[in-house]
């Protein structure tokens, strides 16, 4: 028998050569322990109780820790923040899936500044991760005033005009220069954007923008892209959108407006946020991270300029 002592929150297993090794009542295995130990099961009670072990057992092989940074297929997760969450969400029993799926979609990115912080920066802002790896962000629109409307291709050519990064401008996969289609979109569509009034957009609308056009400098905040932000940057919307986000759309992280926002080409509109960050049940959420864990380093080479965004969308 090794020396254990239990509580009502936790079991505590000393382990000759290993050490203490902690279960709390929350983890997954806490079951498992209790059995392993009323069986006298030493060898599977240390692989219960030691993530590290069974981290490996759940990836089938696939996933491994080292040195205390987390790998699957061989190759350690993006960041030592995303690598230090999966650790903590599998000792406290909850599912690590939707972070394992954001790490394989992070390899899609190919700048590595965003794709070393942009997990920090979720974190930071509390954003929800969804199951396949793709996460939720908040998105501020205005109300379609010529919806219904008996608008002339005239008038529709005119408000196009308003933004140029519009020719570069797609929903669903069709430009919005595509003949007819932009006048068809301004009759039906319920929002436009809260900048230049002049992407129709409605839920379940995904909109895109060539990524070439999509200005990845981060010290230029106000600048050409889509952006969608954090609840705090868009609570003051009367219009606001829960929308979904896949990493390799994720352009920039401005630094103006505390990090709040994002510069993506790509965003799908999933729902109104009528009841103000109100999440959807396949979306996982988690603690945020403490404000020191979020390292401002990594923008060291970069000054704020302080602009607002005021001219883009």
């Amino acid at each position: 028998m090794y020396p254990t002592t239990t509580s009502k929150e936790s079991i505590t297993v000393f382990f000759p050569g290993v050490g203490a090794k902690v279960v709390l009542r929350t983890n997954q295995n806490y079951e498992k322990v209790k059995k392993a130990l009323h069986d006298k099961a030493w060898d599977t009670l240390l692989e219960l109780m030691d993530p590290t072990e069974s981290i490996t057992q759940w990836g089938n092989g696939n996933l491994s820790v080292v040195n205390g940074m987390v790998h699957i297929d061989g190759e350690p997760l993006a960041s030592q923040a995303l690598s230090q969450k999966v650790l903590d969400m599998w000792e406290e029993g909850i599912p690590i899936d939707p972070y394992i799926a954001f790490n394989r979609r992070l390899q899609e990115l190919p700048s590595h500044r965003i794709s070393s912080i942009l997990f920090s920066y979720l974190e930071k802002h509390k954003f929800p991760l969804f199951d396949d790896g793709a996460f939720m962000a908040y998105k501020g629109l205005a109300e379609n005033t010529y919806k219904g409307s008996d608008v002339s291709e005239e008038t529709a050519q005119t408000i196009l005009n308003r933004s140029p990064q519009n020719p570069y401008t797609s929903i669903n996969g069709r430009k919005l220069t595509e003949p007819g289609y932009y006048l068809e979109l301004l009759k039906t569509r319920d929002y436009l954007d809260v900048h230049s009034h002049s992407v129709p957009q409605s839920v379940g609308d995904t909109i895109s923008m060539q990524t070439r056009y999509v200005n990845d400098d981060p010290s230029q905040g106000c600048s050409t892209g889509l952006h969608v932000g954090s609840n705090s940057y868009t609570s003051n919307y009367d219009i606001r959108m829960l929308v979904k986000v896949y990493p390799a759309n994720c352009i920039a992280v401005p630094l103006d407006s505390n990090f709040s926002k994002i510069r993506v080409n790509e965003y799908t509109i999933i729902s109104v946020d009528t009841a103000k960050v109100e999440y959807p049940k396949h979306v996982y959420t988690s603690p945020t991270m403490d404000e020191e864990d979020y390292d401002e380093d990594d923008y060291d080479d970069y000054d704020a300029d302080g602009d607002e965004d005021d001219g883009t969308y």
